[in-house]
């Protein structure tokens, strides 16, 4: 119930004084109107059902309880080069022979985290080629990687060295490395160079060439990824429970959960350790404090496999964290890669790989409320001609009668503000809860009868306020103590009217 009814009554009873029969006031000297006028407001009957028909998020369960579902099938992921990077690479030098056909060298893929790759293929990335040739003349060499191809076909790749320092760069996206040296060993780089033309070197003169991968972006990997920490990307996401956005804490509910969902094609185990930080309209923060997740991935290269992890009251901080009524949830934390470390079974990953977090929040409201608080404010304040003249309303009386089903305790409290001053407050018992048997349901009708009197300081106070806080406090049956359930069919009855003794100087 929006309780704007002050600002209604004062309007009212302006425009009742403005209806007044006109009187020729030169007749009479310091005359003065005082009257009491009834005026009635308000005479409305509101559901549940009402308030909640624009909010998408509640549904209604077969026995008429209400529940707020949220979901997002991916709050956020992990992408392949989350899992399969390659740092920089150190290049592999050699000193070439210009008196000998060919020679074999080999080197180490450098990597991070201690890991081992069997099987590489990569997305992007380039081999650069230097040669020093001391020399007086050019020499043609061939490279050839011995353990890789691109679609089958062998990598090789002819240059000529000028006298001097030169060099070539060449595009490798595409290339298929076998880096188990057939089954042997992990992280292996093979090279032949054949001296296609020496330049008419004699015998014991030599070129010096250095090889280097660079910018390696993975495509396909399997092997041991290595045990290193992987960042969740930091963010948060709004709930957008347009019914609770001005609450500020206090509710409690009886079996709230949490599902988290995650789906990967990724043959990687990973520990996930994810902090879930709720954030009320007021500020207050408040920790879900989830235990580690573990993350086992699909066994089979283009699989998925979804793993559930159900969050509960017994498994979480989730009763204060909704307690704390979040509209925004931040999430950040970080997940361990192999955190068993190398067990002898391969990780894998492929050009779509990609590990992806959804959520479920499940909130049936079976509740209960101790002192919850929902909060608006009021501005842009216009009590019209009644501000010139403020001795005009001696006296207000606000008369509420409530037919209440709902299990909920409501009191409000209005403060008054000028230029960000707080200069009075208005207190209200507006209406007491519904008795409820012992599944939690209201059992009928609570009806309040309550008269709230306003006279002389506090209607100018109100008159010359530019803002108003409207504060009203909820509990539940029992001083909050009784767990509830909320029913679409469940309603109210508010009955409003005014009497206003007027003071007019005519």
């Amino acid at each position: 119930m929006k309780v704007t009814t002050y600002l209604t009554t004062l309007l009212s009873a302006a425009v009742l004084l403005s209806c007044m029969p006109e009187i020729d006031t030169d007749k009479f000297t310091n005359y003065t109107y005082r009257g009491e006028w009834g005026i009635p407001l308000v005479n409305s009957r509101v559901s549940l059902q009402d308030v909640l028909a624009e909010d998408t998020l509640f549904t209604i369960d077969p026995d008429g309880g209400l529940r707020l579902i949220y979901e997002s099938d991916s709050v956020f992921g992990f992408a392949i080069d989350d899992f399969a990077a390659i740092p920089g690479q150190d290049p592999l030098e050699t000193t070439v022979p210009l008196d000998v056909p060919s020679l074999n060298v080999s080197t180490s893929l450098g990597t991070i985290g201690g890991a081992k790759f069997k099987q590489l293929r990569i997305r992007e990335g380039s081999l650069k080629l230097e040669v020093d040739n001391p020399t007086a003349n050019s020499v043609d060499l061939s490279v050839t990687i011995n353990n890789a191809d691109i679609s089958g076909q062998t990598f090789s790749i002819n240059l000529t060295a000028t006298p001097g320092i030169s060099s070539q760069t060449v595009d490798v996206a595409g290339l298929d490395i076998d880096l188990s040296n057939n089954g042997l060993t992990e992280n292996y780089l093979s090279f032949e160079i054949d001296i296609l033309s020496n330049g008419g070197a004699t015998a014991g003169q030599t070129v010096d060439l250095a090889l280097t991968y660079e910018e390696l972006l993975v495509g396909r990997a399997v092997g041991y990824f290595g045990q290193r920490t992987v960042a969740v990307p930091s963010g948060n996401f709004q709930l957008g429970v347009e019914a609770f956005e001005n609450f500020l804490n206090g509710l409690y509910l009886a079996d709230p959960t949490i599902e988290l969902v995650v789906s990967s094609n990724v043959g990687l185990p990973l520990q996930l350790d994810l902090d879930l930080d709720g954030v009320s309209t007021a500020g207050q923060l408040e920790s879900l404090g989830l235990a580690a997740i573990n993350i086992t991935g699909p066994s089979v290269i283009g699989n998925y496999d979804t793993t559930n992890i159900l969050i509960d009251r017994t498994t979480s901080n989730i009763v204060d964290f909704i307690a704390n009524v979040p509209n925004t949830i931040l999430y950040s934390g970080a997940g361990i890669m192999n955190p068993q470390g190398e067990t002898g079974t391969d990780n894998f990953i492929t050009a779509d790989g990609e590990m992806q977090v959804g959520l479920r929040i499940d909130l049936p409201l079976a509740l209960r409320t101790q002192n919850l608080i929902f909060q608006q404010e009021i501005g842009n304040l216009d009590f019209g001609g009644l501000t010139e003249q403020t001795d005009a309303v001696e006296e207000l009386t606000l008369k509420f009668h409530v037919e209440n089903e709902f299990p909920f305790d409501a009191d409000m409290k209005l403060q008054f503000y000028q230029n960000d001053v707080l200069t009075d407050s208005v207190l209200l018992d507006l209406f007491d809860a519904a008795p409820v048997d012992g599944n939690g349901r209201s059992t009928g009708y609570q009806i309040t009868d309550e008269d709230e009197v306003l006279s002389g300081d506090k209607i100018n106070r109100l008159l010359q306020a530019d803002r108003l806080v409207m504060t009203i406090t909820l509990n539940t049956t029992n001083n909050g103590n009784t767990t509830v359930k909320l029913y679409e069919d469940y309603d109210i009855l508010v009955q409003l009217g005014v009497d206003a003794k007027l003071n007019y100087d005519l």
